[in-house]
């Protein structure tokens, strides 16, 4: 298994889900719907009292239940911390601030960092310090895609990933160029949270068509994400669209046989199986 799993994870799959470690059954829950949907990795927060005991924990456990999974730790604010879940096998570190002391734990263990940012200055800082994938946090705070499209303008290069974002979100993030999403409770939209695997499965699904229906440039990324949008809204529904339906309609925007995209949504609105 490699080291390193965010290059592949982002470009991939599009999505890293987040969720706490102190309850076992919404644990597994969510261990469960990454694995079924296809999503490689999942956070556990560093958060509330005896925390770490639970993720040190969880992390024992998942390598055991859900070996395929990358388990890593996000809230991590400091070296010290970054240390300790390093020694407990984490196999990525999140944080909502630029600490370079962290970064460099990472670095030096060989594993992938995500710090947080929330102005050009601190994303460059974080760039500066190693990390390759930049967390914009608190996204939920600010207009995330106007702020995407403006920071993206003179740094190109940079990849911001907004994190805890809602599933209606995806389109417009995608469009102003996010390289990637973090998911955690504002996924679920007040659904029980030990039935996660219906929305990681509809978000997973619904990146990745988003990605592929927005076409290649800039021209294309309204149009694309009004097109995901519109599906979207049927999983956010509860219609399961099959899968083929879905490359089908990825071929019609790619076609931009307009025609064949709107008599296929008709398909996908009917399609309960």
């Amino acid at each position: 298994m490699e080291a390193k799993i965010f290059e592949s994870l982002f470009s991939r799959v599009g999505i890293l889900p987040a969720v706490a470690a102190r309850d076992a059954a919404i644990l597994t829950a969510w261990a469960d719907a990454a694995v079924e949907a296809g999503v490689p990795a999942l956070e556990l927060f560093l958060r509330g009292d005896d925390a770490e005991r639970a993720v040190v924990g969880a992390i024992a456990s998942l390598r055991t239940t859900h070996p395929s999974l990358a388990i890593g730790a996000g809230s991590v604010y400091d070296a010290a911390t970054a240390a300790r879940m390093i020694e407990a096998g984490a196999r990525f570190l999140v944080s909502p601030i630029t600490d370079p002391a962290t970064g460099a734990a990472a670095a030096a263990a060989g594993i992938d960092w995500l710090p947080g940012a929330f102005t050009p200055t601190e994303i460059a800082l974080a760039e500066r310090a190693g990390a390759r994938y930049v967390k914009l946090f608190p996204a939920a705070a600010i207009d995330a895609p106007t702020f995407i499209r403006a920071t993206l303008a003179p740094s190109p290069a940079s990849r911001l990933v907004p994190t805890n974002v809602a599933l209606d979100e995806i389109p417009e993030l995608v469009a102003a160029g996010a390289a990637g999403f973090g998911v955690g409770p504002r996924l679920l939209a007040g659904a029980d949270a030990r039935d996660a695997g219906h929305h990681l499965a509809a978000q997973h699904d619904g990146v990745l068509l988003v990605e592929h229906a927005r076409g290649q440039d800039a021209q294309h990324a309204r149009e694309g994400a009004a097109v995901g949008g519109r599906l979207l809204g049927l999983l956010l529904n509860g219609v399961h669209v099959r899968r083929e339906l879905v490359e089908q309609v990825v071929d019609d925007v790619r076609r931009e046989d307009l025609d064949a995209h709107l008599r296929r949504q008709l398909q996908i609105g009917r399609a309960h199986v």
